[in-house]
């Protein structure tokens, strides 16, 4: 509890000294020019969304070896399932 009352009062002064519109960490400086294919708005979206874009491309290909390397034994255990009907 002692923890907790100290990490409010913490958070209650900084939220009144803070000025709003800043940051209570200043923003470092970009570069001074931005790449020429960041200047039009394919770039731009590329640029903000490629880590999301790599991520799920990641996880998808993960998955589709999971599903890969096990579908030859879900398709022998429906065939030696007596309950399932064949096709």
């Amino acid at each position: 509890m002692a923890l907790t009352a100290g990490l409010t009062i913490v958070a209650f002064t900084l939220s009144v000294r803070r000025d709003l519109g800043s940051r209570i960490v200043s923003q470092r400086p970009g570069r001074p020019s931005a790449p020429n294919w960041v200047t039009y708005p394919t770039g731009l979206a590329f640029r903000l969304q490629r880590a999301s874009v790599l991520d799920w491309s990641a996880g998808v290909f993960l998955i589709s070896l999971v599903y890969g390397s096990i579908g030859d034994e879900v398709e022998t255990m429906l065939e030696d399932n007596p309950q399932m009907p064949t096709i």
